[in-house]
């Protein structure tokens, strides 16, 4: 019985020396949480970063003519170009569905949050009148362009053209994540 008093009162001396130990050399700081709008524009800064950096190995295998990389290159291009049309799309429809519930909600009825699929149908044909509107129906185009497409080392004003559209792409992006980092500094 004494045996296991002293083997419990030295565990407890030593958990409690342990303790004081580390509460005396400070804590670690908390974790701190990002918000949504953070985590928004880090994943935006990241999207425009692979983009940049995609497209500069693109030149860089158009400029030493090695069409297997070039090809690779424009695929992850165009990849990181699709995962932007659709982030664009999915804010758009987020938006026009929660304009169609504050419309409801004016009539003084309640309504829960709108989800995007909730959104009104969109004339196809309509023209482009928001800021992210504009962006989506250029991209669009620019994906259409790229749609089978293949630089020829054989024709380097057309592939200059092309890199011109790209290049446009990136500014495109670009100007969005400004906004953003805008509205994160209000």
């Amino acid at each position: 019985m004494k045996h296991i008093l002293s083997l419990l009162s030295i565990f407890f001396i030593c958990i409690t020396f342990s303790t004081a130990q580390t509460d005396g050399q400070g804590s670690v700081a908390p974790r701190q949480y990002l918000s949504p709008l953070e985590v928004k524009l880090e994943q935006e800064e990241s999207e425009v970063q692979y983009y940049k950096k995609w497209l500069g190995e693109l030149k860089a295998a158009y400029q030493a003519k090695d069409m297997g990389k070039v090809a690779s290159y424009e695929s992850a291009v165009l990849m990181s170009l699709r995962n932007e049309i659709n982030q664009l799309e999915l804010k758009i429809d987020s938006e026009a569905a929660q304009t169609e519930r504050r419309k409801s909600a004016y009539s003084g009825q309640l309504t829960p949050v709108s989800s995007p699929d909730e959104a009104p149908a969109r004339d196809p044909l309509a023209e482009a009148v928001t800021p992210d509107e504009i962006r989506l129906e250029t991209m669009k185009y620019t994906l259409a362009a790229f749609d089978r497409h293949a630089f020829d080392p054989g024709t380097p004003e057309v592939a200059a053209r092309d890199f011109a559209k790209l290049d446009k792409i990136q500014v495109i992006m670009e100007e969005a994540l400004a906004e953003l980092k805008a509205i994160f500094k209000k």
